[in-house]
């Protein structure tokens, strides 16, 4: 095999090779990824976690509502403010009940 190989290498001259060369190096280019398609992907990624975040603070700001309201139909609760947290950072705070008359319970 090898015979057969250096006599058709002889019988080329250099612009053969070159054409080969060209050939091999437009194969690699037109193989090579391109950006575009990870920008795509990048693009729609970062979208969809965007609408996640709004569909969690909508979700969120539902159920504080939610909450507020049924809060303030008891009895014994007057205005009330609501806050809630979906995830936790390791942050330890204390809370108390603080009345008008600034009492701590």
């Amino acid at each position: 095999m090898n015979s057969i190989l250096g006599k058709w290498i002889k019988k080329r001259n250099k612009s053969d090779f070159v054409v080969l060369i060209l050939l091999g190096v437009m194969v690699m280019i037109v193989a090579m990824p391109t950006g575009a398609k990870q920008s795509q992907k990048e693009t729609q990624t970062q979208e969809q976690k965007e609408q996640q975040l709004q569909t969690e603070d909508s979700y969120k700001e539902q159920l504080q509502q939610q909450l507020k309201e049924l809060l303030e139909h008891m009895d014994g609760v007057g205005k009330t403010r609501v806050m809630l947290t979906f995830s936790d950072e390791g942050t330890n705070l204390l809370d108390k009940n603080v009345t008008k008359d600034g009492n701590k319970n």
